[in-house]
């Protein structure tokens, strides 16, 4: 044999390969995460289980089993997500809460106090649509309508007042306040009524 050597050489493995993947691929997910992240439009949310990494490309300068000790990798990721506007949500748990009470209540939902949970999160990127369940706890005032309330009690005695205002049940607690002291009666221009709520 001619041309020969004695001694020990590398060579690529396919666990070099694929830690090197590995490494890349976690890298450039963690960057593009942050940049999807920042290109979110505001009051829309991107979900963690709404988003998708695929990885369109990945070769090495050097194929498994060839002679070396060190080679070069490319990798390229595209990354997927599916956001919604916070609004829209609202807007359909405020339709389900007056679909579930009465229509003549006006319901105001306090929604800087919400908190909403998604779960069960199922994107579809081919059709751009995603299914997901909503839960928490949301606080919910019902308006009163001071100007029918001023109109009802004009003219009233304090205790047709009284009546009137405890009958309310959109009313927990009240607290009526004449001036000058010895009036007895509700002025009867409700525009000399005020009316102040408390929350």
């Amino acid at each position: 044999m001619t041309s020969g050597a004695i001694g020990e050489k590398s060579y690529i493995t396919a666990g070099d390969i694929e830690s090197a993947k590995k490494t890349m691929v976690d890298n450039l997910t963690k960057v593009s995460e942050g940049e999807l992240a920042i290109s979110v439009p505001e009051n829309y949310k991107l979900l963690n289980e709404a988003k998708k990494i695929t990885i369109a490309d990945f070769s090495t300068s050097l194929a498994q089993d060839a002679i070396g000790d060190k080679f070069s990798a490319l990798t390229k990721i595209k990354i997927e997500g599916i956001i919604f506007k916070a609004e829209d949500i609202n807007s359909i748990i405020e339709q389900s809460l007056r679909e579930r009470t009465s229509q003549e209540k006006n319901i105001e939902i306090n929604w800087s106090k919400a908190v909403l949970n998604y779960k069960s999160v199922k994107p579809d990127f081919l059709k751009k649509s995603m299914e997901l369940l909503v839960s928490g706890n949301i606080e919910t005032v019902e308006n009163i309508d001071i100007e029918g309330i001023k109109k009802e009690v004009s003219g009233k005695s304090i205790d047709d007042l009284k009546s009137i205002l405890f009958k309310n049940n959109s009313i927990e607690e009240s607290k009526i306040v004449l001036r000058p002291s010895w009036i007895r009666n509700v002025p009867t221009n409700p525009d000399k009524i005020e009316i102040t709520i408390h929350e």
